[in-house]
């Protein structure tokens, strides 16, 4: 369990839910089916469906279910967090929070992410286009 949901958990009431994100021990190695996508992302699902069951008919109340990292969210009284924390299956529980998105400096000015739009904000951020000019580098004919 988290030291961010521990400390919540000792300010909330029993009847009180909590947001948190629960991670399960039962994991897909990606690294075992390099170049078979299909069969990872079969692998991933079939993982999630077989695991999670057991774990989700401990706690009441919407989840939202996962399967590329196989977990879920829930909103959960302190009661079921510390039934899922005592669980074998569950390798972690972590308090859901937003999360901010970073800011990037760009010119020694600080701002904020632009939208991707068509993708060409970031040749201009990294100078790309004075660096084609400079060292007469276009690109032209290579694929990656």
């Amino acid at each position: 369990m988290s030291p961010a949901l521990a400390a919540r958990l000792a300010q909330t009431p029993a009847d009180a839910g909590i947001p948190v994100l629960v991670t399960l021990r039962a994991q897909v190695d990606g690294a075992e089916y390099a170049g078979r996508r299909a069969a990872l992302v079969t692998a991933l699902r079939r993982t999630a469906a077989r695991t999670q069951p057991d774990v989700l008919a401990q706690v009441d109340g919407p989840v939202r279910r996962f399967w590329i990292v196989n977990g879920f969210a829930l909103r959960a009284t302190p009661a079921e967090v510390g039934v899922l924390a005592a669980d074998p299956e569950v390798a972690t529980i972590e308090l859901d929070r937003p999360v901010r998105v970073a800011e990037a400096r760009t010119a020694n000015v600080l701002r904020p992410f632009p939208d991707a739009g068509e993708g060409g904000w970031g040749l201009r951020a990294a100078g790309v286009r004075r660096a084609w000019q400079r060292f007469g580098v276009t690109g032209r004919d290579v694929r990656v």
